[in-house]
């Protein structure tokens, strides 16, 4: 579908023209496809110094990165998602101390989050969000996140922040797409109805899912390399618009 959209930028605006919110998915979306690191030993190491901790990073890392993906496993399960806090003291770091464990949360989550691998936003990403907040549109981000803090301090290193006038993570909700409730609270932040919003996201299984039982206006999908246009678990289920790259929204809006 995205071939078609410059030759009917016309008629486009006008099927989108009931929109007030565009809403965004972080990872694959507004960042780059995430580039998985070979290994997290950095991160294992700064969290043995956080903690005090004695023994082999080696064998913490195996111990971490397999406690790590269990809980990943757990969330897209329940489609529950637990605060830094309850992460390290029910999965990650049980057997440590809660109340220190507890107090460094936050850093521990950090360290590992960046040792998982490289995280940052597309080219583009900044020239479309200024532009499609100039030409008056409320913006918002719903995201399922590892981390609470991660998206605002991307954001603000962008000088992106304040384009935004909610930011929804699954860290902080406690539940996670393709849950609508989180696309429900960004609608209610943003006070206007589902139906006033398109959603923008990259995974039909979570993104485009979630926002048509949110009753969303519109879905697009952002097709990344190796991705399927149509998810095989999902036949029937599509998005209304499918684009390559972020700044062929200024086309649709």
């Amino acid at each position: 579908m995205y071939r078609d959209l410059k030759v009917h930028n016309s008629y486009l605006k006008g099927e989108t023209s009931a929109v007030k919110a565009i809403i965004f998915d972080m990872g694959g979306t507004l960042k780059k496809p995430f580039r998985k690191s070979k290994t997290i030993r950095s991160g294992v190491e700064k969290i043995m110094e956080m903690l005090s901790l004695k023994g082999s990073p080696a064998d913490y890392e195996e111990k971490l990165l397999e406690r790590y993906y269990a809980y990943r496993k757990w969330t897209r399960e329940t489609l529950i998602e637990l605060n830094e806090r309850d992460i390290w003291i029910k999965w990650l770091l049980p057997e440590e101390p809660e109340e220190k464990v507890a107090s460094l949360a936050l850093g521990l989550n950090d360290a590992l989050k960046s040792s998982l691998g490289l995280s940052e936003l597309r080219d583009d990403t900044a020239a479309v969000i200024k532009e499609l907040h100039r030409r008056g549109y409320k913006l918002g981000i719903v995201s399922n996140s590892f981390s609470s803090t991660g998206t605002p301090k991307l954001l603000k290193e962008y000088g992106l922040y304040e384009y935004f006038d909610t930011i929804v993570l699954s860290s902080g909700f406690g539940k996670r797409k393709p849950d609508p409730s989180m696309l429900f609270k960004a609608a209610d932040d943003m006070d206007i109805l589902p139906a006033e919003a398109a959603y923008v996201g990259d995974k039909i299984d979570r993104d485009v899912i979630s926002a048509k039982k949110a009753g969303f206006a519109l879905t697009v999908y952002i097709k990344n390399p190796g991705k399927p246009v149509q998810d095989p678990q999902y036949p029937n289920l599509k998005p209304d618009f499918t684009i390559i790259e972020l700044s062929e929204l200024l086309l649709l809006f």
